[in-house]
């Protein structure tokens, strides 16, 4: 268990995912007319559930990192998943870019599913060292596989 807080490294852990998330908000500005253009598969939610789940995962993604942070500094293993999880993020930035921008949808895809994996094995090294932060990084685990369904509809679809 964490005995303290360490407010600091705290912020930085939450300031990376919620930069990375204002950065694709950028890359997202067009959703709506892009979002309302396409043909949906069922299921579909209106776009503004979009902006409150991401505006709840990323501060969440921060926090779980931190938490394995604490947990997992002194591990070898630590240094790799943080790779996957920097590399997660950066999945997660060029998706608005092939989704949104250039209206890409298969590659979009793909990297959705690149993203997933990362994600996925982050989520299982988090909840071996430090459950929480496993249970955390599930939710967003959830997520993609709902967005992954959406983003496969978008692509059979339109």
């Amino acid at each position: 268990m964490m005995q303290t807080i360490h407010l600091k490294k705290l912020l930085l852990h939450l300031a990376l995912p919620v930069c990375v998330g204002f950065i694709a908000a950028y890359f997202s500005r067009n959703a709506a007319e892009v979002y309302a253009s396409l043909q949906l598969p069922p299921l579909s939610p209106p776009p503004v559930v979009f902006a409150v789940v991401w505006s709840v995962l990323y501060p969440l993604m921060g926090v779980a990192s931190y938490l394995a942070s604490e947990q997992m500094q002194h591990n070898a293993r630590y240094k790799r998943v943080q790779l996957l999880y920097l590399a997660s993020l950066f999945l997660n930035l060029i998706y608005p870019i092939l989704f949104f921008t250039l209206q890409w949808y298969g590659a979009a895809l793909v990297d959705l599913i690149l993203l997933w994996i990362c994600v996925f094995i982050v989520t299982a090294v988090y909840f071996y060292y430090y459950r929480p932060a496993g249970y955390i990084m599930f939710l967003y685990v959830l997520w993609l596989c709902f967005a992954a369904y959406l983003n496969a509809g978008v692509v059979c679809l339109n």
